[in-house]
């Protein structure tokens, strides 16, 4: 079974204020759902440890479909029955089933988000793709989606799992957030890029309202049970394929705030081999590289060949970048055109770098068009390959368009994107 979750940290059921603006600041991670293939077989009754409840059938189908415990949290109830529907609650949310409506729409969020804003905000609308004025305003509301939240609102279902927004963005406290029919949303710019959007815990706070039995059960010893986002008897391995994007010659301050942008959008992380001398000049881009999860690496201070210098030399150049960087700095370095002689690697492991060099070089130095960049990758990558480009030391429009199409097509593919040396 091929499946990836990668969950938030555990979430305390802890008792809430009850008052809509004052939300738990449960950390949801807004990363893709749940992938797998087609053919995989899926558990039709999964037993979660964490909240001692079951998941099955079409509460599990729609659950894994649209984000899992990040976008729902954990079940928080067992199922129950109320004017012919099928209600379960979640940390997050409450889920009804209704056989009675065609399949696409069986399972669907209550209105908890019009039920925290407030009756006067709240119009009903129907289940389909509204209308949008000039403005990208909804026509049943009145409102767009804010810009903070229009793109996990998109991945994460849109208008059949949310709803249309209810509300403007809301800031206060250093803090974003947005009403939907169905949820609210809220965007912290202090925390790191795969926290920064989170939901409260609508759905706890609407069962201790109601007093709904949230008793663990006990588990049923042939059941699934989940475990760190796989389900299984013991566990199963993901062996999805992984590329690993590395950047040299940067930071500049025109290509690597693209760069970033592009690797923001794709959910994707890279490792950026920094020379010292700009990264001294650039400390907002190396602190943005480290917000945003990427790995910090040492290319050097100002990318001479390796190969022929003397230990003093090498020491110097590694120390001053590092000295540069600070913290941030893996323990990892890429001798610049991969130039080294005997002693290099021996010295830089010695001075506490592994050497990282690389699979597929596209040669995005040579500048021969975006679109020949970019089939140079596609046609060289395999999982686990190292992919070499750059966003500094000279123009790289060519090398940023050629990443938007790699990471568009491996997304399509089902590649994910780490960081090295971690």
């Amino acid at each position: 079974m091929i499946l990836r979750l990668l969950i938030a940290a555990i979430i305390t059921l802890a008792g809430t204020s009850g008052l809509p603006s004052e939300y738990i600041d449960s950390e949801s991670v807004d990363l893709s759902h749940l992938q797998r293939d087609q053919d995989d077989e899926l558990p039709t009754r999964v037993y979660f440890e964490e909240t001692g409840q079951y998941l099955e059938d079409e509460m599990l189908e729609f659950w894994l479909e649209y984000g899992g415990v990040n976008v729902f949290g954990y079940p928080i109830s067992a199922p129950s029955t109320s004017d012919g529907m099928i209600l379960q609650y979640f940390e997050r949310t409450v889920l009804e089933y209704d056989p009675d409506n065609s399949s696409e729409v069986q399972v669907q969020l209550r209105h908890l988000g019009a039920q925290a804003a407030g009756p006067s905000m709240f119009r009903s609308s129907a289940f389909e793709p509204g209308e949008t004025t000039s403005d990208g305003a909804f026509e049943e509301t009145g409102h767009a989606v804010g810009e903070h939240f229009q793109r996990y609102w998109e991945r994460h279902g849109g208008i059949p799992i949310f709803g249309f927004p209810i509300s403007a963005e809301i800031t206060a406290n250093g803090k974003t957030i947005q009403y939907f029919e169905r949820a609210v949303l809220q965007y912290n710019p202090d925390k790191p890029r795969d926290w920064r959007i989170s939901q409260p815990l609508l759905g706890l706070e609407t069962a201790q309202a109601k007093n709904v039995d949230t008793s663990r059960q006990q588990r049923d010893n042939d059941v699934a049970v989940y475990s760190d986002g796989l389900f299984g008897q013991g566990g199963a391995s993901s062996d999805e394929p992984v590329v690993y994007l590395t950047f040299d010659d940067g930071p500049s301050g025109t290509y690597t705030p693209e760069v970033l942008d592009l690797l923001y959008d794709y959910d994707a992380y890279g490792t950026f081999f920094v020379l010292g001398q700009a990264a001294e000049y650039y400390p907002d881009l190396i602190q943005r590289m480290v917000d945003d999860g990427h790995t910090v690496a040492n290319h050097t201070w100002d990318h001479p060949q390796l190969a022929g210098k003397s230990f003093a030399e090498v020491e110097w150049q590694l120390k001053e970048t590092t000295r540069a960087v600070g913290s941030a700095m893996a323990p990892c370095m890429r001798p610049p055109y991969g130039s080294m002689d005997s002693n290099t690697r021996t010295w830089s492991e010695s001075l506490g770098y592994e050497v990282i060099l690389w699979d597929v070089d596209p040669r995005d130095w040579e500048r021969p068009g975006a679109g020949v960049i970019a089939d140079r990758i596609l046609g060289s990558v395999f999982p686990g390959a190292v992919v070499l480009l750059h966003d500094g030391g000279s123009e790289r429009s060519q090398s940023v368009e050629a990443l938007e199409i790699v990471l568009e097509e491996l997304s399509g593919q089902g590649y994910r994107f780490e960081p090295m040396c971690r």
